[in-house]
Order: structure tokens, then C-alpha cells, then sequence
């Protein structure tokens, strides 16, 4: 049988039913009235199609709402609608066969109200039921069923049916004890329901004065005592779930904090798996803090590692001017207290108190605080706080949800610690493995030869996080070489990307002009604006004129060129004036930057270097320094700039040892032979 068969056998069956009845009743009140021996055959089918609705009815979704609210809802409007037909009876009460037919429509809407009203309390009866709850209501309708057929079947004595009636009634006072879906209610929701339970009360009982003398009681008797017993059962359970609202008024409150409390965790349970992002968690933490301690202001600290203080991660409520003036050290204070002892700290008056007497000068508006350890590995991680404009806002219940959230809290921090560190190392290797590629590419290939009296050697050594140190030879026509090297402030691709952007400039600009000084002015007004306000690049270009033996050059805040002339044994630093690319737009570069000229002569080195050079340190944080380079440079002139570039980059390990290399090494070497 298919699901719409069935619902229309459902709706038809009982429907018939009343229709065989409603037919026999006119049939037997225009002609002969009632044959007293098929009375009870009447009564059963009328209370047999009674029955019957109940399955139609208890399937139609409008009538079974899931909420505790939504019940009652449809009890009131049930209850309303009784008084409504009580109107519509008295019109439609007519002689004859009008009589009947009103008769007959009361009783069955009375009925359908009477089962729709028992429904929504089954539902109620049956919230956190047990195995045996079931079985005391089915009880308990089966003897209103008992009761009402043996009422219809027998004399119509009040007394009699008063005495049997207790059954039921007694075993409605034992159901109405189970109100515990009460205790589920929030505060809203329990003044609702308890106006709600007042207006059904006080009609469910009008209604036992509506029921008597009814057209109900002239249609058929046992309609009238379910009806009757109906209502009363409703009444009763009403009357018990409005002393239940009533005591349970008091602790309304604390409930519904208990809930705040339990949906928080939750939400956070749930932000553990969902939110990864440290900043927008820490953001959370701070914003549930406040939301479910019923706080003004809240705010999560974390440690700095290295360091006597904690740093703020994120606030709630705090002013821009607060938050700038906070101090959470580690040794004094507040922080410092429940940094040492892993405890946490309530004050319940802080302008009292002496450890927080110091922070109505901070925020004059905060009366009460606590603050809870964040504890991981029996480390203190950080410190949650929530403040109040109230003294004495905290209690001990406040203090046990701060230690189940916090908790919480150090599994979401900790996993989005992991989960940044390993999205950090990721993009770090993903941005080296870049720069390095960039910068490889950026590099030439092999050092040209000016001539045979000037012998050129160039190196470049990445370090483990990819700096901006760029070198470049430019071969402007046949006697003329651009030689370059800088380094671009800061690492990784963001480096790697302006050392591509000022190769272009300086390749573009040296086809044009003659002048270094020209070329390192113009490249700056081109970068100026186009970089990062904190990002800048030095530089040294320098124009070798091979046939008429002499060098151009400028520096924009680069190293300068070391000097050495072995006839004279002297080191000369060339160090024109200049500050660095990018950092002005163009004014006060242009008045700063020198070019100067040098003559080159047989038996002269010239070094170019990046500060990765000098700056290399060895396990003392001792650094190789210009110095050394010298030195070395001294030591190993009578080689050809190959050799001495390979010996002073030994040397340079050698200072080293085992330390990782922090910065480039760049260098390009120029010796006269």
C-alpha cells in the first residue's frame, strides 16, 4: 500500500464512519427516534471513529511542532477554538434535521480538539522519557477510552460516573508529574509558556462548564465524558507545569548562563577543526570571553618567547589608547602574579586590591577581573582576561567555565600554532626555492673580458633566506663596461623581485646615458613610490673605459670600492656621497649623489662587495670585516682576480666555520694588470 493510499484510508475511514453514523441518527430521529437496542452499536462506532483520527492526526507536521514553545502554541489555539464553536453551536442549532446535523459537527470538532490538545501534552509527557512513560500514558488514555464507552452505554448518573472517572483522574495527576522538559526552557522561554499555561488553565477549566449541557451531551454521552475528561487531564497538566515554571522561575538565570556556557564550548569545540588561522581564532577567543562571562571587556595575552613580557593578541571592548598603555610583564603586576603561580586571579573590587589598584588609571570603568592561565606542557602560553563595569562580577561558577573554555582554548591556539608554522615553513621553502631561481637567473652567466689589461673576476653565494645582493656587467659598445652591484634591503621573492625590476632600469638607462650619476638619479625617481616604504636598495655603477684607462663611477649608500695600489701599498676607500635608491623621491638624492673618476693604472685591485662580505661572522658573532678583506686581498694580488676571488671566499669560510650564512655573499674583483 503506497503512502497516499494510506493517508487517504486514514482521513476516509473515520470520516465514514461518522457518516454511517450522522445518516443512521436522521434517519431515526425523522421517523422512529432511536432504536434503544443498537444504542451501543452507535456509541462504539462513534467513539471507534474518534480513535481514528488520531493517526491522521498525529501525522499532519503543523500540529506536531518540535519546540516546547510551538506546543503550547498549538494548546492555546486549541483551546481558543473550543470557546470559538461555542458560538458557532448556538447558530447552527436548529429544529428538525438542522439539529442533528449541528449536533453531530460540534461533536466532531470537539473531539478533533480534544485529540490535537492530548497529542501536543503526549509529546511533552514523553520529553527525557523513560522505558515505563510510554506505558502509564497509554494507560492512562486507554481508561479515559473504558470510561467513556461505559458511560455511553450506561444510565446517565452523575455519581456513577463520577466514581468511575477517578481512574483516569487519578492516573492524569500521576502523568502530570512529568513537566522535566521545563528545566530545558530558557528564561524567555519559560515567562512565555508561563502566561501561556495561565490563559489554558484558566479556560481549560471553563471549558468543564462549556462541555455541560452541551450538544455534545444530547448527541452522545460518550463523546461529552472524553471530551470532559479531556479537557480536565489538560487542566490538571497545565496546573502542575505552571507550579513546576513557577519554582523554576528563580534559577532561570543561572540556567540560561549554564547553556551560554555549553553552547560556547561548543563553538569553540567546533573552531578547533574549522578556524586555522591563529589571528582570527585569538580574535574569537576574545570576542566568546566576553559574550559568555557576561563581560564588558575581555582580552587574551600570549607569551613572547625571549622575553619578560606578554604581548596582546586580541581584545574585546578595549579602546585603541587602552590597548597601546597596557603592560603585561611577566615579574610584576597582575600577569606576573598568575605567570608564577599558573593559578587563576579574581578581584572582585579592583581599585581595592592591591595587585590591581593600577588598573582604574588604566581604565577607570573596569571594577572586577579574572584572569586564567593558558597552560600547555605545564607552560604558561598566555593569560585569558575578562573585566567587568561591576564589583563583585565574578563568581565560582565563573571561574570553573573559564578553566573548561580555556582548555579549549590552548588546543585551538596550539593547533593553530602548528598549522601557521607549517603553512609559514611551506611558504618559505615555496618563496626561497623562487628567489633563488630568480635570483640565479638574474645574475650573469659569465664576466666578460673589457680587455687585456683589466682582468675581471665576480661571485654570488645566496644564504639560507634569499637576500637582494645583484651584480651585473653592462657592455655598453666596444670600450666601454657598466659594472654594477647592490643590494635590495630585505629577503625572500620581495628582494628577488626589485633586484629584477632595477636590472631592467640600469640595462635600459646605461644605453642612454654616459653619466653614473645620470643613471642612479633617473632609477630612482622611476623606483620612489613603486617600492615598499621600508624597503630600499644600495648600489655602486660604475662606467670601465677601457681605451682611455679610467673608471666613472657613483654610489647610492652602497659599501665602498676598496682601493689597493701595490707600487704605493696603499688601501684607498672610494666612497662618493649618495644615499640609498628609493628612499627619496628625488630632491634630496640629486643634491647628495657624487660621481667621481679614477684613472685606472697597472698594478691596481679595486674590490666591490655587499655587506654580506664584511658582515660574515664566526661562532663569536665575531665578523670577517674590511680589515681581513684586506688582508686577504694583499696576501693573494700577485694571482689573477680568479684566484684571489677564490682564495678570499676560503678565507671567509675558513672565519666562519660551521655558522650558516646569514646574507649574500657578493663580490666583484677588478685587477690592472
Amino acid at each position: 500500500m503506497t503512502i497516499f493510499r494510506k493517508n487517504l484510508l486514514l482521513i476516509f475511514l473515520p470520516v465514514g464512519v461518522f457518516l454511517l453514523v450522522y445518516i443512521g441518527d436522521t434517519l431515526f430521529y425523522i421517523h422512529t427516534g432511536v432504536v434503544e437496542g443498537l444504542s451501543w452499536l452507535r456509541e462504539i462506532l462513534l467513539f471507534g471513529a474518534i480513535a481514528g483520527f488520531i493517526p491522521m492526526l498525529s501525522s499532519i507536521k503543523i500540529l506536531r511542532p518540535a519546540d516546547t514553545t510551538g506546543k503550547f502554541r498549538v494548546l492555546l489555539f486549541t483551546v481558543l477554538l473550543f470557546f470559538g464553536l461555542s458560538y458557532i453551536r448556538r447558530v447552527m442549532i436548529l429544529p428538525a434535521f438542522s439539529s442533528v446535523t449541528g449536533y453531530a459537527i460540534t461533536s466532531i470538532l470537539y473531539s478533533l480538539l480534544s485529540i490535537i490538545a492530548l497529542i501536543q501534552i503526549r509529546d511533552l509527557i514523553y520529553f527525557k522519557r523513560r522505558k515505563s512513560t510510554a506505558r502509564v500514558f497509554s494507560i492512562l488514555v486507554i481508561s479515559i477510552a473504558l470510561v467513556s464507552i461505559y458511560g455511553g452505554l450506561s444510565s446517565r448518573d452523575f455519581q456513577q460516573m463520577l466514581n468511575v472517572a477517578t481512574i483516569p483522574i487519578g492516573l492524569s495527576l500521576f502523568n502530570s508529574f512529568r513537566v522535566s522538559w521545563i528545566a530545558y526552557l530558557s528564561k524567555k522561554q519559560k515567562y512565555q509558556i508561563l502566561l501561556v499555561s495561565l490563559i489554558i488553565v484558566a479556560f481549560s477549566a471553563m471549558l468543564q462548564d462549556l462541555v455541560n449541557g452541551s450538544a455534545i451531551y444530547e448527541y452522545s454521552y460518550s463523546v461529552e465524558i472524553f471530551v470532559r475528561l479531556s479537557t480536565g487531564f489538560i487542566s490538571i497538566y497545565m496546573a502542575f507545569a505552571l507550579v513546576g515554571l513557577l519554582l523554576h522561575l528563580p534559577t532561570a538565570t543561572l540556567f540560561d548562563k549554564k547553556i551560554r556556557e555549553i553552547e560556547s564550548l561548543q563553538r569553540l569545540s567546533r573552531s578547533v577543526s574549522s578556524v586555522l588561522d591563529f589571528d582570527k581564532l585569538a580574535e574569537m577567543i576574545s570576542e566568546f570571553t566576553a559574550e559568555y562571562s557576561n563581560s564588558q571587556y575581555s582580552w587574551l595575552v600570549l607569551t613572547e618567547e625571549d622575553s619578560n613580557h606578554f604581548y596582546l593578541s586580541s581584545s574585546f571592548g578595549l579602546t585603541q589608547e587602552q590597548q597601546k598603555n597596557m603592560n603585561f610583564s611577566k615579574t610584576e603586576g597582575t600577569s606576573g602574579t598568575i605567570f608564577d603561580s599558573k593559578q587563576p586571579y579574581i578581584a572582585q573590587d579592583v581599585s581595592r586590591e592591591k595587585g590591581t589598584r593600577h588598573l582604574s588609571s588604566w581604565n577607570s570603568e573596569v571594577r572586577s577581573l579574572v584572569g586564567y592561565p593558558l597552560i600547555s606542557d605545564s607552560n604558561v602560553i598566555g593569560i585569558l582576561y575578562a573585566a567587568k563595569n561591576e564589583e563583585y562580577g565574578f563568581d565560582n561558577d565563573d571561574i570553573d567555565m573559564l578553566g573548561a573554555f580555556t582548555n579549549h582554548i590552548v588546543i585551538a591556539l596550539e593547533n593553530a600554532k602548528l598549522v601557521k608554522k607549517s603553512l609559514d615553513k611551506e611558504r618559505l621553502e615555496h618563496e626561497l626555492r623562487l628567489a633563488h631561481e630568480v635570483q640565479l637567473n638574474l645574475l650573469p652567466k659569465e664576466v666578460p673580458v673589457p680587455s687585456n689589461s683589466i682582468d675581471l673576476a665576480a661571485a654570488s653565494m645566496p644564504a639560507l633566506e634569499v637576500g637582494g645582493d645583484y651584480f651585473d656587467f653592462i657592455e655598453i659598445d666596444d670600450d666601454r663596461l657598466g659594472m654594477v652591484i647592490g643590494d635590495v634591503s630585505g629577503k625572500g621573492t620581495s628582494a628577488a623581485f626589485y633586484m629584477a625590476e632595477i636590472k631592467g632600469m640600469i640595462q635600459a638607462y646605461s644605453r642612454i646615458y654616459d653619466s653614473p650619476l645620470k643613471i642612479l638619479s633617473d632609477v630612482n625617481r622611476a623606483l620612489h613610490g613603486n617600492m615598499d616604504s621600508r624597503s630600499f636598495i644600495s648600489l655602486t655603477y660604475a662606467i670601465i673605459d677601457s681605451k682611455n684607462n679610467k673608471m666613472k663611477y657613483a654610489r647610492a649608500g652602497h659599501m665602498p670600492i676598496l682601493y689597493y695600489s701595490k707600487s704605493k701599498d696603499k688601501w684607498i676607500d672610494l666612497e662618493p656621497k649618495g644615499i640609498g635608491l628609493g628612499m627619496d623621491k628625488g630632491d634630496i638624492f640629486d643634491k647628495i649623489i657624487e660621481e667621481k673618476e679614477q684613472k685606472l693604472k697597472s698594478g691596481e685591485l679595486y674590490f666591490f662587495f655587499t655587506d654580506g662580505v664584511s658582515d660574515a661572522m664566526d661562532e663569536n658573532q665575531k665578523e670577517f670585516g674590511e680589515d681581513r678583506i684586506k688582508i686577504s686581498l694583499k696576501n693573494y694580488f700577485d694571482f689573477s682576480s680568479e684566484e684571489i676571488k677564490a682564495k678570499l671566499i676560503s678565507d671567509i669560510w675558513n672565519h666562519m666555520g660551521n655558522q650558516p650564512v646569514h646574507d649574500d655573499i657578493t663580490m666583484i674583483i677588478m685587477k690592472i694588470k
